[in-house]
């Protein structure tokens, strides 16, 4: 299994139960003109298979851990994430030597999980698609909530469906390269090669993702430099304009960072 399919599962398994989670409680609140009993039996179903999906993502999370073949950076990538919050989940030293310590090749690396160490820029896609369909799906949740019987059945899948199209269209227009464009940034040995600079591994200090949280702010990658004769200087990535996803810029920058210039941990 690649390391980005497994983040993912680890990823939307959390989402699916806390959406699971949250329709339940709407229903129990009313939004479904339906019977008391039959709320509150829709809610302890919705809210039984929610724990169900908790319990059984750590379950596979121990046998993943066990025969993927990169676990180190996969147990990185996702404590970073926070993927791994209150999950019973301590790695082993052979998964932590994984991390630290990589002894794979790179290329076998970059060609098992089907990434590449060149980043170009990608056509962008207008992200209005998103809120969109999930202001779509909500009012098409609500309209068919409050309908004859017969349709309320579809309430949920419909909102269900919009949100993961909106997400499977995002998806799929981040990979677009532009055409004729030369790579934005190169992952070597040496460093990480961007436009005017060139960061050598063993100055890089830490790199972390950074989620939007106001109106305007763009998510991003922040990479820390520590050099020797100067204070620490913070590089950004604007994801939006590249090829790849923040986690394969994640799971990029760990396997060199540890693999190249290990002088510097991760803080």
């Amino acid at each position: 299994m690649k390391l980005r399919t497994a983040i993912a599962i680890i990823k939307y398994a959390t989402l699916v139960a806390a959406l699971l989670s949250g329709l339940g409680i709407i229903v129990y609140l009313g939004v479904l003109k339906i019977r008391i009993l039959d709320r509150m039996l829709v809610f302890i179903v919705l809210q039984v298979l929610a724990t169900v999906i908790i319990l059984g993502k750590q379950y596979w999370l121990r046998n993943v851990f066990q025969t993927i073949r990169y676990p180190g950076l996969l147990y990185g990538v996702c404590e970073q994430l926070g993927y791994l919050r209150n999950l019973v989940m301590n790695a082993s030293d052979e998964v932590l030597d994984d991390l630290y310590k990589p002894t794979c090749d790179t290329n076998d690396f970059l060609r098992d999980n089907n990434l590449s160490a060149e980043i170009y820029p990608r056509v962008v896609w207008y992200p209005a698609i998103k809120p969109i369909l999930m202001v779509a799906g909500l009012i098409g949740f609500i309209y068919l909530s409050k309908s004859d019987t017969g349709s309320r059945a579809y309430a949920i899948p419909f909102a269900i469906a919009l949100l993961a199209t909106g997400q499977l269209i995002n998806s799929v227009y981040k990979r677009k390269a532009e055409p004729g464009a030369g790579p934005m940034l190169i992952f070597s040995s040496n460093g990480l090669q961007m436009i005017g600079a060139n960061l050598e591994w063993h100055n890089v200090y830490d790199w972390r993702y950074i989620r939007p949280k106001s109106k305007g702010e763009r998510p991003r990658i922040e990479v820390s430099v520590i050099e020797p004769v100067k204070a620490q200087t913070i590089f950004t990535i604007h994801i939006n304009y590249t090829t790849i996803a923040y986690v394969e810029y994640l799971i990029l920058l760990s396997h060199y960072k540890y693999k190249y210039g290990a002088n510097y941990v991760q803080g």
